[in-house]
């Protein structure tokens, strides 16, 4: 017999530390998601169908979020490594690199300000 709304929300709070921690732990190249939490309380069959339905777009909603982040985060930190690659060790005679560099870093920066 599945658990109700509330237990199923009961359930989600008190079990919600629980569940990431043994996902995390689970080893391998995966990332943790709201909706891989979702899907394991469902097998362990602490939430049931609805509550997981209710929840899921939410946590989708939620990991998209997240990964944009991590994607704005990975993409300034490259640009500003590049920047800094091009102020230090390109000589200020190399013109033509200088202004290849300047078009990447320019793009990524772009990139980065469309998706924010």
């Amino acid at each position: 017999m599945s658990p109700s709304n509330k237990q199923s929300e009961e359930n989600y709070e008190y079990f919600y530390d629980n569940i990431k921690k043994e996902l995390s732990q689970e080893g391998g190249f995966q990332k943790v998601t709201e909706a891989k939490i979702l899907d394991r309380f469902l097998d362990k069959k602490l939430i049931n169908i609805k509550y997981h339905k209710d929840m899921l777009k939410g946590a989708i909603i939620h990991d998209k979020s997240d990964d944009k982040y991590d994607m704005l985060s990975s993409l300034l930190i490259s640009a500003s490594t590049m920047l800094f690659f091009l102020i230090v060790f390109i000589p200020q005679n190399e013109t033509f690199t200088r202004i290849l560099f300047g078009i990447y870093i320019f793009c990524i920066y772009l990139v980065a300000y469309m998706f924010y």
